[in-house]
Formats: structure tokens, C-alpha cells, sequence
């Protein structure tokens, strides 16, 4: 209301939670909004934006331990950037992130998207149901407006950053994730550690289309990427870069 400061804080100590909301939890909304879960197997759910997001303001996320889940149905979720900052650290336990699109990282318009995951064999799975696997948009990726063939306003994207840093993991994306830039943007996805696998649709891994910058990194462990019998994996992945863009894939 008038003369309060845009600012929400939680802290929770410990103990296995739930938190489940139409706009958030984390959600920064003209302003910050923060919550810290210091233990448990916790439960995140949020219809829309929230979950360490930031949409014209900034929302951080921090749980420092537990098995946790993390659902979003979308747009701006799960350290998730759009005119803000988002970001969701998860710093230990076998965690999930689903959602259905513009999150686990993703950066728009003047926006910065982070989620980093300090250990454990995790999850991170995007199934938009209801638009099939095109345009994603998650675990590392950053998306602009193209408008040169609509209206001219054009706008560029921002910075979408996913970083594992141990565990054996899995991902799970359509098109347009892991390291995937659209227009002007910048779309980063580094693990560090781990044998993982790795699935995904067209420009994905280390991808970049229209003056985008892309990029896909893995330090090491025995990893699968696009297992053949996977019938999504058809082109433009592994480091392809398109119309003045840039990209790589790196497996060291």
C-alpha cells in the first residue's frame, strides 16, 4: 500500500514445507521479494510467475537443504528475469525443477535469470503440454522481441544463466534451451561435474539465432547427449549459431 517499502522477506528455519501461490513465492513484482528456507524437503508451486523470478523488480530464492520440487507453469519462473532479476540457488539434496517454459535460468528484456544448483543428482524438465516442445526457452537460455518484419520495436534479450555444480543429472528440454539465445541475448548452461544426460529439441545445447550468443558446457563425467532414439533430436544443437550469432559446446 502507499508509504510501504516494496520489499517481502521470508525466513524458514526448517522442517519439510509447502509453498504453493498464483503469483510467487520469490516473486519481485516492483520491487524484492526474497524467501530463505534454511532445511527440509520443501515443495515450490506457482501458477505463473514466482520462484526466484524478478518481473520489473528482483525475487531470490535460496534452500539450503533438503530434497526439493520445484513446479512452474510459466512464463517467468525458477530464476527467471524479465525487466528484473531472478535467482534460485539450491545448495544441497536430489532436487526436481519442472516447468513449462521461461524458466530454470532465463533471461528477457532488460532481464537476468540465474539458477544455481550447489550439489546432488537433479532433475531439470520442461514439457509445455499445451505448445508442444517449440520455443521453451529454459535452462540457460535468454529471448528478445524480433519485431524488424512487425511493427519495428524491436527488443533485445537478456542473460540466462543454469550452472550445476556436481551430481549426476538429467535435463529434459524442447526446442530453444540449454545455452540458447534468441535475438540479441545470451543464454549460458554449465555443469560441472557428474555423468549426466542430456535432452533437448532444435537450437539447444550451445545454440544462438538472429545476433544471440549461446553457449553449453560441460567439465566432466560420461555424459549422453540426444540419444538417437530420441526422436525430438532432429537439428541446429551442439553448437550452431545462425544470422550473426555466436555459439559453442564444450565436453571436456
Amino acid at each position: 500500500g502507499p508509504g510501504r517499502p516494496p520489499v517481502a522477506v521470508v525466513v524458514d528455519l526448517g522442517g519439510d514445507d509447502r509453498y504453493e501461490c498464483a503469483y510467487g513465492p520469490a516473486l519481485g513484482f516492483f520491487g524484492l521479494g526474497a524467501l530463505f528456507d534454511l532445511g527440509g524437503d520443501d515443495r515450490y508451486r506457482t501458477e505463473t510467475h514466482g520462484i526466484g523470478a524478478g518481473f520489473f523488480g528482483s525475487g531470490i530464492l535460496v534452500d539450503r537443504d533438503g530434497d526439493d520440487r520445484y513446479a512452474g507453469g510459466g512464463f517467468v519462473t525458477q530464476g527467471a528475469g524479465r525487466i528484473g532479476l531472478g535467482f534460485l540457488a539450491d545448495l544441497a539434496g536430489d532436487d526436481e525443477y519442472r516447468c513449462a517454459g521461461r524458466g530454470q535460468g532465463f533471461g528477457s528484456t532488460l532481464g537476468c535469470g540465474i539458477l544455481f544448483d550447489a550439489g546432488g543428482s537433479d532433475l531439470y524438465a520442461s514439457r509445455p503440454d499445451d505448445r508442444g516442445s517449440y520455443g521453451a526457452f529454459v535452462q540457460g537460455a535468454s529471448l528478445g522481441r524480433r519485431a524488424d518484419l512487425a511493427d519495428g520495436r524491436s527488443l533485445a534479450g537478456g542473460f540466462g544463466l543454469l550452472v550445476d555444480a556436481a551430481g549426476d543429472d538429467r535435463y529434459d528440454a524442447g526446442d530453444w534451451s540449454l545455452g540458447a539465445a534468441y535475438w540479441w541475448g545470451i543464454g549460458l548452461v554449465e555443469d560441472r561435474d557428474g555423468s549426466d544426460r542430456w535432452r533437448s529439441g532444435s537450437y539447444s545445447l550451445g545454440a544462438a539465432a538472429h545476433y544471440g550468443a549461446g553457449c553449453c558446457v560441460d567439465l566432466n563425467g560420461d555424459d549422453v547427449y540426444n540419444d538417437p532414439d530420441d526422436d525430438r533430436a532432429s537439428a541446429q544443437f551442439q553448437g550452431y549459431a545462425h544470422d550473426g550469432s555466436v555459439a559453442a559446446f564444450v565436453d571436456l
